[in-house]
C-alpha cells in the first residue's frame, strides 16, 4: 500500500508542478505551493524529486513523453524503407499532420501545459533549456529532417534545417 501511496503522491506532485510551472514558470513556482496544490507536504516533493529543478525536469520529460506518444499515434515517422515507398503526397501529408499536431500542442486551442511551459522557458530560460533542446527539440527536428530528405533529396541539409 505504501508504494501505491508513493506513486499517487509523486503523480499529484507532477500534475501540480505542471500546472504551477506553466502558470508562473520555474522561478515563480515554489515547492511549498506545488506541495500544497498536490495535497502533499514539502518533504514529499524533496523525497520524490530532490529539488524543484529536478521536479521541473521531470515535468518536462513527462510532457515530452506525452507529445511523442501523440505524434506516434497521429504521424509516426516511418522506417527508411517505408519512407522510400511513400509518394510525394503521402510525405507532404505526413509533414502536415506532424506540424498541425505540434501547433495544436503548442498554441491550442486550448493551449497545452507543454505549450505554456515552453513559452515561459523561452521568455525566462532556466538551466533546463539545454535538456529541452537535447531531449526533445533536437530529436523532433531530426525526425522532420528525415522526412524532408525523402521529399527533397537534392536539397542541402542546411536548407532543410532552415
Amino acid at each position: 500500500m505504501a508504494a501505491r501511496d508513493d506513486r499517487d503522491t509523486r503523480e499529484r506532485l507532477l500534475r501540480a508542478g505542471s500546472e504551477l510551472f506553466a502558470a508562473t514558470g520555474l522561478h515563480g513556482a515554489t515547492v511549498r505551493d506545488i506541495a500544497g496544490a498536490a495535497g502533499a507536504n514539502v518533504a514529499a516533493a524533496n523525497y520524490h524529486f530532490g529539488s524543484k529543478e529536478a521536479l521541473y525536469l521531470e515535468v518536462l520529460r513527462t510532457q515530452f513523453a506525452a507529445i511523442r506518444d501523440r505524434l506516434a499515434k497521429r504521424a509516426a515517422v516511418p522506417t527508411t524503407a517505408e519512407l522510400q515507398r511513400l509518394s510525394r503526397p503521402d510525405l507532404e501529408r505526413l509533414i502536415e499532420v506532424r506540424l498541425v499536431t505540434m501547433l495544436e500542442i503548442l498554441v491550442g486551442p486550448p493551449p497545452s501545459v507543454y505549450g505554456k511551459l515552453i513559452q515561459r522557458e523561452m521568455c525566462d530560460p532556466s538551466a533546463a533549456l539545454p535538456n529541452i533542446v537535447d531531449e526533445f527539440i533536437r530529436p523532433q527536428m531530426e525526425e522532420m529532417r528525415v522526412i524532408y530528405r525523402h521529399l527533397y533529396p537534392s536539397l542541402p541539409v542546411a536548407d532543410i534545417d532552415r
